[in-house]
């Protein structure tokens, strides 16, 4: 079993037009197997997508596929013309705890704008 994961693409699985935001859907693949799914929410009048999920199959967790899906949204939202990403951490794992979540969004940039929300901004006067 590698230490990172190799050959990651991430295709669009769907995107549900709701009003003012748009709801998408993307599949990470490593190859042909499924290694994670992120959800977000673009925010247009806010100018802000929202991370609704962040979803690693376990075989693959801690190999840095955290980092790459991070990284995705950032380049996605710059290129939808969004400031900012936001996100509600709530662990799902029992293995890992809200101070660690938070930890981990901190060491991608993010801070803590209220009780268990994250922002990152990426743009400087967003």
């Amino acid at each position: 079993m590698s230490s990172a994961v190799q050959g990651v693409k991430l295709e669009k699985r769907y995107e549900i037009p709701n009003g003012e935001e748009n709801i998408v859907c993307f599949i990470a693949r490593d190859y042909e197997k499924k290694v994670g799914e992120i959800v977000v929410k673009i925010k247009e009048r806010e100018k802000m997508l929202w991370l609704d999920g962040l979803f690693i199959e376990r075989e693959f967790r801690n190999r840095g596929l955290g980092k790459i899906l991070i990284d995705f949204l950032e380049e996605y939202a710059l290129s939808k013309g969004l400031n900012a990403i936001g996100l509600g951490v709530y662990p799902l794992d029992y293995n890992y705890s809200l101070k660690d979540l938070k930890g981990w969004y901190r060491d991608r940039g993010f801070y803590e704008f209220m009780d268990n929300v994250m922002l990152k901004r990426l743009r400087e006067n967003a």
